[in-house]
């Protein structure tokens, strides 16, 4: 046919040596990152870690994710009770907004000014956002010769 090859090919394209080595040691990339990070089936501890970090969450996170299946029925059956049963509220008025305190909300954003600029940072401060902090509060420190 004009335009096509007639070429056959004997192995499907993903069946290459090199795709196959490059898998393997992405596989052992993941398997050290895996070992390096805290293994949150085999922590003695009765704290919430955070797997990534390894911060320890405050235990008002620790219960309210605790008792977040209860908060939800209490929830479901206020909300039946209100507006199916009987009708005290409206079915359509929109729900209160409930605020439990989970990993992502237990964070609080602090505002630094660095060289005039205000930057808004969480206070889970990853070891990157501590090093622009160091790199831009302090000029004298170059990071390039502290290599970790």
């Amino acid at each position: 046919m004009i335009g096509f090859e007639t070429t056959e090919r004997s192995k499907h394209q993903e069946v290459s040596v090199k795709l196959q080595q490059r898998q393997d040691d992405n596989v052992l990339k993941l398997k050290e990152t895996f070992q390096n990070t805290t293994n949150a089936f085999h922590c003695n501890s009765d704290e919430l870690i955070h797997i990534l970090t390894q911060r320890v969450f405050p235990q008002e996170v620790k219960v309210s994710l605790d008792n977040i299946a209860q908060v939800g029925q209490d929830l479901y059956n206020a909300f039946l009770e209100q507006r199916v049963y009987t009708n005290n509220i409206p079915f359509w008025d929109p729900l209160k907004k409930n605020l439990i305190t989970t990993c992502k909300t237990a964070v609080k954003k602090v505002k630094i000014t660095l060289k005039e600029k205000t930057v808004a940072i969480k206070t889970d401060l990853s070891l990157i956002s501590r090093l622009m902090i160091v790199s831009r509060s302090r000029p004298d420190i170059e990071l390039r010769h502290y290599e970790f």
